[in-house]
């Protein structure tokens, strides 16, 4: 079985204080932390639609600092605030970030009652490098 390992970009990046890591490398698969869209003094980064794009913003950074793309995205599972009433904005915000992309990556989604420091949606992601 292959050793768990982190990505160095990804060592680099994390904050000493963070009870998790942003990413754990198994074999040529990397396990993503869920993705918040927060600003400095943890309050949420505007609204649902400006933490989406954030959001996006954040996974695309996280990507490429594994050496990876969006096309190697097989897997996400998202969480909403509150209940689905963003289920229609997520989807068109979803086709936007994985526009280009051949497959695109199995999805859950599901309604919580928080997030955390008050975040209106929250992504959790999974990559292969198919390069291997």
């Amino acid at each position: 079985m292959p050793l768990k390992t982190k990505p160095e970009a990804i060592a680099q990046m994390e904050d000493e204080h963070l009870a998790y890591s942003k990413c754990v490398k198994i074999g040529n698969h990397f396990h993503f932390s869920g993705v918040v869209a927060i600003n400095p003094d943890f309050t949420p980064h505007g609204d649902f639609e400006d933490q989406i794009e954030k959001i996006g913003l954040d996974i695309k950074t996280l990507l490429v600092a594994c050496g990876l793309t969006f096309n190697d995205v097989y897997s996400a599972t998202i969480m909403l605030a509150g209940n689905m009433e963003h289920y229609m904005k997520l989807n068109w915000h979803w086709r936007g970030l994985f526009a280009g992309v051949e497959i695109m990556p199995r999805r859950k989604v599901f309604a919580v009652t928080e997030l955390p420091f008050g975040c209106a949606v929250e992504i959790e992601f999974n990559a292969v490098d198919q390069s291997k």
